[in-house]
């Protein structure tokens, strides 16, 4: 299908009449020109927003021109627009209110999507903070039990050296005692020899 019969597919006639949609001017199907709005030239597409029904004298004035080409895009179209409204109305009320139910949609689930992740945000935070306390709890445990072992160790020295003291004091006292009494038996061994040898002279 080229453009001019896609135009015509797409437009109905007033009983075999169109109008210039520059003058205004009713003419034949045989008279009218299909115009691209932005012409060929420029890159203008053969699509149906870019084409405009004109008479013969219009187009020719037109030629390549840019002049008028948002005006009759805006025409065209708003006109085609109109028209397709009318036509298709409960079409485009139940196309409207379906764009607007998924519009409310979205906007729940992103409010949905939101509350889930604070939830997921509020659960790690629980965790973390969990496990901090079970960190520190843990912590706290091996720094007791140490200190107990720490203190233990160190009573158990104290009572190891004080034992050690005692037995060398005690074994100081006794040879102390060993050697005075030693001493004494000498003496008197000494004395009694000396008094035995005086009573013999």
């Amino acid at each position: 299908m080229n453009y001019r019969e896609l135009w015509f597919a797409n437009n109905e006639s007033d009983h075999g009449w169109y109008t210039c949609a520059e003058c205004g001017k009713k003419i034949r199907k045989a008279d009218a020109d299909i115009d691209h709005i932005v012409p060929q030239k420029y890159g203008g597409e053969d699509k149906l927003y870019n084409l405009q029904c004109l008479c013969k004298h219009c187009n020719r004035s037109k030629q390549a021109s840019l002049g008028d080409t948002l005006p009759d895009l805006y025409t065209t179209n708003k006109n085609r627009a109109i028209k397709a409204v009318k036509k298709n109305v409960a079409f485009v009320k139940k196309k409207v209110v379906e764009g607007a139910k998924s519009v409310a949609q979205s906007v729940v689930n992103k409010v949905r999507g939101d509350d889930k992740s604070k939830d997921s945000v509020a659960k790690k935070d629980s965790v973390a903070k969990k496990n901090s306390v079970a960190k520190k709890d843990s912590a706290t445990k091996k720094n007791s039990v140490a200190k107990k072992d720490s203190v233990a160790k160190k009573d158990s020295v104290a009572k190891k050296d004080s034992a050690t003291k005692k037995n060398s004091v005690a074994k100081k006292d006794s040879a102390t005692k060993k050697n005075s009494i030693a001493k004494k038996d000498s003496v008197a061994k000494k004395d009694s020899a000396t008094k035995k040898n005086s009573v013999i002279k």
